[in-house]
C-alpha cells in the first residue's frame, strides 16, 4: 500500500461533499475572527470622520491596529479561499493568477535534507544542484529563495518552476491543485 500524504486536491477529490461543508465553515469562523480587527478599524474612521481625530493622529492609530492583525487568519482566509475557487463547479474555467498562489510556504513543497531553521530563513541542501554543504536558503517572511551554489532564486512560482521543469502557467496550477 502506499503511505504518502494526500494533496490537498486529492482530499477534495475524494471527499468533496465533506470538503466543501469543512472549508465554508472555516472560512466563515477565520473571517468572523478577523471581522473584530476591521470592527475597531472602522471605529477609528468614523470617529475620525465624527471630528475627534485629526488626519495624522487616525492615521497613526490605523497603522498600530493594523500590527495587530494576527497574520495567520490573513493567510488562513486566502488559502481557503483558493480551496473554495477549487471546489466550485466552474472551476476548470477559472484562470488561477500568481497571486492565488504566492502565499504558499516554499518550505512546505520539497523534503530538506539537512535543514537548520532559525528566526527568519531556513538553510538546507539546494535541490538544484548536487553538493555536501547546505547553501540553499529560503527567507521565510519574504517566501523567497536563494542558493549561493548555484545562484538559483525567486519566489515559490519559480522554485516550482525550476524543480518540476514547468513553465510559468503550469507552476501556477501545480500549486493551486497542491
Amino acid at each position: 500500500m502506499d503511505n504518502r500524504t494526500l494533496t490537498p486536491r486529492e482530499v477534495l477529490d475524494a471527499f468533496p461533499d465533506e470538503a466543501r461543508e469543512m472549508v465554508h465553515r472555516e472560512l466563515i469562523r477565520n473571517k468572523a475572527d478577523l471581522g473584530f480587527y476591521q470592527d475597531a478599524m472602522i471605529s477609528i474612521c468614523d470617529a475620525h470622520n465624527n471630528g475627534d481625530y485629526n488626519d495624522m493622529t487616525a492615521m497613526f492609530l490605523l497603522k498600530v491596529h493594523a500590527m495587530f492583525v494576527p497574520q495567520h487568519l490573513v493567510k488562513n482566509i486566502k488559502r481557503l479561499t483558493l480551496l473554495k475557487k477549487l471546489m466550485s463547479p466552474h472551476q476548470k474555467k477559472h484562470k488561477f493568477l500568481a497571486s492565488d498562489v504566492k502565499h504558499i510556504p516554499i518550505e512546505t513543497l520539497h523534503t530538506w535534507l539537512s535543514a537548520r531553521k532559525s528566526a527568519h530563513r531556513l538553510v538546507a541542501l539546494c535541490p538544484f544542484h548536487d553538493e555536501k554543504t547546505p547553501s540553499f536558503h529560503i527567507f521565510l517572511k519574504q517566501n523567497k529563495f536563494h542558493c549561493f551554489g548555484c545562484t538559483a532564486k525567486g519566489d515559490v512560482i519559480d522554485f516550482v518552476s525550476r524543480l518540476h521543469g514547468l513553465s510559468f502557467i503550469q507552476s501556477i496550477n501545480y500549486l493551486a491543485r497542491s
